[in-house]
Order: C-alpha cells, then structure tokens, then sequence
C-alpha cells in the first residue's frame, strides 16, 4: 500500500509504502537494505510476531497535475529503505481452546494468512494446529533456467524443525536419519502453492491432505484451497474478516465472517464477536437442525403408514376408523408434535467426532422405520384379534359406509393412539446432537398430556367423548387393560431399537452401511493413509550412487529425475517445466 503526500510549505512530493519485507526489499535500492535484513526477519517471525517493512521515495519535478497521471509501476519503484515495523498480534484467550475442542472432535483445523510463514508455523504451534510433537516441512517451489524448471524442496530447517531430524525420506545406499514414523504437518507459501498448482498438480492433493499452515495466500489463492479440499471430500468451513476471504467465504460449505465489514456480504454466517468461538456453535447448530430434520421425517413417514395399516387391518371387516378419530390423531395427536419437536436446542456438551448423517434414504433411516413399521403393525394386529376372545365380543357386521362402531375399531384405535405419541418420543433424539427431550418444556409437556388423554379415552371416557369418537366402548376394564400393556411393551420395544440397534449398534459402533459418509470422505482418507505408510514421501528417487556430504550432488533416479540434495536441512525435487 502507497501514499503519495507532501509537507506543508514544501513542493516536493514524497510516496511512502509499507507492505511484507520481501516486496519492499525488491523494490528498493539495494544499498539501502541492511545485508542482516533476512536474519532479522527471520528473529522477528520465528517468535510470532508480525512484520511489515516500509520504504520510501522523493518525487522529484512531479507536480500535483502528473501525480494524477502516474501508474502505479512508476511510483513504486527505487525507494529508499526505511526499516522494519514490527508488532505483537496476540492470541484471543478463546482461540486456543477453540481449537482444542475441534481437533478432540477429529475436525482438520488449518491457517490460510496472508502472513509470513514463519509468523503463521509460530502462531499455529502456539494456538495448537501444530502439536508439540510434530514436524513442519515446508514445501517451497522455485523457477530456476529462465523458467525452464521447476525446483520444489521440502525442508525441515529454519524456523520450523522442532522435534524431528532434518531430512524425511529414505534412500537406497544412503541414511538421511529421518524417523519415518514421527508425525508431520506442511506448510507452503502462496508462491510455492501457485507454482506446484500449474506445473505439478499431482502434488496439490497430498499438501492440502498433510497442510497445517498456507502463508501469503492471496485472495484467489484462499478460494482455490477451500475448493482444492472439497474436491477431496472434506466439507469445508471458513473463518474471515477481510475483503481477500470473500471468495473463500462464498465457495465454502459454511462461511463464517468474522467482521461486519466486506466479508459479511459474501458470507452466509456473520459473527457478532470478532473470534472463532462461534465455530462450534455453527457446527451443533447446523446438526441438531439435520437430526431435527430427520427425526421429522421419520415421525411424518411412519404416522401415515401406521394410519394406512389400521385402515388395512379394519378393512379386513369392512370397517375403518371414523372421521372424528381420523380428525383426533391428525389434529391432537400428529400436529401438535409436529408444532412442537423442533423446539429443542442443540447439544451443548463437547463435540463428537461421529457426525450425523447426511441423506434420508440411506440404510439406517430406512432400517429404522422398517423395524418400526414391523413391531407397530403386529401390536395393532395383536389387539385386533385379542379382542375377539373376550365372551362379551360381538363381530362388526357391516351396515353402511359410514357406520363403523365396533370393538375392532376400539381395540385398533386405542392401541394405535399411543403409538403416535411413541413415534414422537423415539424420533426425538437428545445428545449428542440435540438437548435431551425433557428440556423442550412444551413438546415433553404436550407428550405427557396427552399420554394421560390417551389413558383416560382408553380406560374410562366420558360418554360425551365415546359418542364423538363413534367408539364401542368394551363392557368390563379387562380389555382396556391389556391395551395399556400392548402400549407399554410396544414403548420398550420402539426404544430398544432406535436407541440401542439403530443409534448404538448401526450408527456408532458398526456403521452400517453408511454409504453416504464412505462416499464423502474416501478421497482424503485413501491419501492420508498412502502418506502415512509411503517410504518414499516427501518424493525421494531411488538412487544408484550417492555422494553422502554437505556439498551438493546430482543424484539420477526413476524417470531420469534429477533429486538434489545441498545440505542435511533440506531435499530437493526438480522437473523439467
């Protein structure tokens, strides 16, 4: 960034600007750059803190009029280099453990910045994206013969060599001392990346699977990563402050700004605290609203085939439920728990790495309805021939369209009242995705209400409620009884399957057939395992004679590439552009 400015009573004019120390010391005279300048910066970095580097330029004979007229490239250019500006950006005191509760869940937590990458591996050791006990390796690509080449290095020295020895490989007739088992992550600057992305794509795949740190990313640059790891199969969120996230922002599965400024337009999440504490929040916001989804679904699904199987069972005698009942189960039963199941509030203990999952007509939702359909079919099948073997029962004879009193409506009807308000129990799952059910007041208050309602038309209605539900209320409670227990060890049942076969045993504990997270997380997965077990990564050629010293040499490996090696602290990759 460039001012051009001019001191009161002078007429010379003067441009200033600031910007990283690479770019200012390029367009400054080399005399005026201090010949430590690099081992500075990198004391400065190395602890964390942020530099900037500022330069500035007499114009000499331009008037107000020219200035207007001047390009940029003719203003920025053989400045006189003034110094290094150098500041703390400390560490909000919730990043940390923000940070820690995402990686405790197995989410990939990575830094793009426009920093130097130095500032951005210290930052990220100290925030805890790069743990104690692992390596960074920096991925560094550079032109080399007029453009003609390619060299990309990954380099363990520097700033960022903690715990792990220098070199990360293995070669045939040579032992770089490398632990090939000790855990490492990558960082690349926006150069490199740029580079290895148009002539080395192969490569792009591996460094976003192992990066921890992406450093001097540009804006396009931050919306090319997000776009890189989803095409892995990551789903992506992106946190945000600034006018160069909004691309990134926008190409992001879930776009967090963390400014009410540029980035919030293109952002479908704007935070109203400046740090990333409202990260988890989206995360349990955004899956107790899917398992909310779900459980509305499968409680929506199932109330109309077990109306569907009550019809079909009566219409065995001709007979069906009347409009009165029809109208009690829609209305009281089905829309008043409708109205209310999503009024539950997301889970609000830690994160778990298991997500739920993503498409309704995957196995395990459409298990779960099928064991239900199965258990509630046959206690509506139970009662209706139970009821047959009482002496007081009397078979329905059909009369005419609209007459259905019978005890075969009583018994199918009573039982299958309670099976609505189990449908509505067991579909609303608690932790760890949603609060437990009894903290949604008004759905756990309305499901106990009417329980008792049910109760009370079941064992002993008023005469008023038999003659508007048209029922055919049996002589002696015996009956009713038994209802209540078909209706209780139908609960049992319904529980014991969603809770422990379905959500236990199929979700947690075996996946079943949960197809629809394979098929998302394949990709990185298959990488990730490749890496972990590859010998031969960071790429090392299979030599036939090394020199071992600290000189370079040329070693000829598979497909006549040339690998390089200048000294212990880093390895050398070339290919010809």
């Amino acid at each position: 960034m460039s001012v051009i400015t001019r001191t009161l009573g002078s007429r010379d004019l003067t441009v200033y600007c600031k910007g990283s120390p690479e770019i200012i010391q390029s367009l400054s005279k080399p005399d005026t750059v201090p010949q430590d300048i690099m081992t500075a910066l990198q004391e400065y970095t190395e602890q964390g803190y942020r530099v900037i580097a500022v330069g500035y330029r007499i114009l000499d004979e331009v008037d107000y009029v020219q200035v207007q007229k001047l390009r940029r490239s003719e203003v920025e250019k053989d400045f006189e280099f003034v110094g290094l500006i150098v500041m703390e950006n400390r560490l909000k005191p919730q990043t940390t453990g923000i940070i820690s509760m995402l990686k405790g869940a197995q989410i990939k937590v990575v830094m793009v910045t426009g920093d130097n990458i130095l500032t951005a591996v210290s930052v990220a050791r100290e925030c805890g994206i790069i743990e104690g006990g692992e390596t960074v390796v920096e991925v560094i690509a550079e032109e080399e013969n007029n453009r003609s080449s390619l060299q990309i290095r990954f380099s363990c020295g520097g700033g960022f060599s903690k715990s792990m020895p220098a070199t990360y490989g293995s070669m045939i007739d040579c032992e770089l001392g490398a632990n090939i088992n000790a855990p490492y992550r990558i960082a690349i600057s926006g150069k490199s990346w740029g580079m290895i992305r148009e002539h080395a794509p192969e490569l792009i795949p591996k460094i976003a699977v192992k990066g921890a740190v992406f450093a001097r990313m540009s804006s396009e640059q931050k919306q090319q990563l997000v776009q890189e790891l989803q095409q892995l199969g990551y789903y992506v969120a992106m946190c945000g402050d600034g006018a160069n996230d909004c691309g990134a922002l926008k190409a992001a599965h879930a776009g967090i700004s963390l400014s009410e400024a540029e980035s919030s337009v293109a952002s479908p999440f704007t935070s109203a605290v400046a740090n990333i504490s409202c990260v988890p929040r989206v995360i349990r916001e955004g899956r107790a609203a899917l398992v909310t989804s779900f459980g509305v679904f499968k409680f929506m699904v199932l109330y109309s085939l077990m109306e569907f199987m009550s019809t079909i069972i009566l219409y065995s005698i001709d007979s069906n439920l009347t409009d009165f009942e029809f109208l009690f189960i829609d209305i009281c039963l089905v829309v008043n728990f409708a109205f209310f199941f999503g009024r539950n509030h997301a889970y609000s203990g830690p994160l778990v790495a298991q997500a739920p999952l993503t498409s309704l007509l995957s196995p395990i939702p459409l298990i779960s309805l099928l064991l239900q359909v199965i258990v509630m079919s046959t206690v509506q099948f139970i009662s209706f021939n139970v009821v047959q073997h009482y002496p007081w029962f009397e078979p329905f004879h059909y009369v005419a369209a609209t007459y259905y009193i019978s005890f075969e409506n009583y018994a199918v009807f009573s039982v299958g009242q309670f099976q609505y308000i189990i449908m509505a129990f067991i579909f609303s799952q608690g932790s760890p995705y949603r609060e437990p059910i009894y903290t949604n007041k008004i759905f756990f208050s309305s499901l106990c209400v009417m329980t008792c309602v049910c109760i009370y038309i079941t064992v002993s209605p008023a005469h008023w409620i038999i003659d508007f539900l048209q029922l055919r209320f049996p002589p002696k409670v015996d009956f009713p009884l038994v209802v209540l227990g078909l209706a209780l060890s139908n609960f049992v049942i319904s529980t014991f399957l969603e809770t422990f076969v379905v959500q236990y045993l199929m979700f947690k504990k075996l996946r079943f057939c949960n197809s629809d997270l394979k098929k998302s997380s394949r990709r990185y997965h298959a990488i990730a395992e490749e890496l972990d077990t590859d010998r031969d990564w960071p790429p090392i050629s299979k030599p036939g004679t090394v020199i071992i010293n600290n000189q370079q040499s040329i070693i000829k490996g598979v497909d006549n590439q040339a690998f390089v090696q200048d000294s212990p602290k880093c390895i050398k990759y070339t290919t010809k552009l």
